[in-house]
């Protein structure tokens, strides 16, 4: 519990000198202030996890490039279920595949957003801030206030196509399709129960918060096309030698 207090007041330290020291001395308003320095605190955390989500994003592309020469291994031993795991690691090893290297970026994620949950509870000066369409940064969505409804919009869309953009690779015809479409618990599938599920938390938590995840989805959209132009590059620069 010790361990959480202590992130809690980090985080909310790093916050508080974010805007009072940077933005708050730039742009003296409160209701213009404490949204940016929202977004220039989710860019800052975003780019200090950048490189554990470049990797999670590789191991991503990586996975999907040899979903083909898994389903041989499926249908090879099919009933060898001992022996398909055995085979499977073997090619995640030949393919140089870390899958829990993919996980640790979504496993440090949670523990942030919970102290930013208490973090932004504990900040006093946040009470009554308007920032854009939002009423009260520091409180839940206003079920009367139809505006209200839009950063859980926006939370089920930007948390949908930065879920669903980790699963989508190139064919041979260069036409982006989904990784595994005959799976009912696909990408998409899973994007949308991930979407619905984080569009129904945004109207539970802070409206901060709330901004923190809608911006941090958009963050994490550019920086996956991104890495996956770089991964494209990297390619036809091999094919050429």
């Amino acid at each position: 519990m010790h361990i959480f207090d202590g992130l809690n007041k980090a985080m909310a330290n790093f916050f508080l000198l974010i805007h009072d020291k940077i933005v708050f001395a730039v742009i003296p308003n409160k209701n213009l202030s404490y949204g940016i320095a929202i977004i220039l605190f989710t860019f800052l955390i975003r780019t200090i996890l950048l490189p554990l989500n470049v990797k999670q994003i590789k191991t991503s592309f990586k996975t999907q490039e040899v979903q083909p020469e898994l389903k041989k291994l499926q249908d090879k031993y099919k009933n060898d279920p001992q022996k398909l795991q055995a085979e499977t690691m073997k090619l995640y090893q030949e393919k140089g595949i870390n899958i829990f290297a993919g996980c640790l970026p979504m496993l440090i994620q949670y523990p942030i957003l919970l102290a930013l949950f208490f973090a932004f509870r504990n900040i006093p000066n946040l009470a009554g801030v308007h920032f854009l369409w939002i009423n009260d940064l520091s409180k839940v969505a206003n079920k009367k206030d139809m505006l209200s409804y839009i950063l859980p919009i926006l939370s089920a869309i930007t948390t949908y196509l930065s879920y669903t953009i980790m699963n989508i690779t190139n064919n041979k015809d260069n036409k982006n399709t989904p990784a595994d479409t005959t799976n009912p618990m696909s990408s998409g599938s899973m994007g949308i129960i991930m979407s619905i599920f984080m569009a129904w938390m945004t109207t539970t938590v802070s409206s901060a918060l709330a901004l923190y995840w809608v911006v941090g989805n958009i963050f994490m959209i550019g920086q996956t096309q991104l890495v996956k132009v770089i991964i494209e590059y990297e390619k036809k620069k091999e094919e050429k030698v």
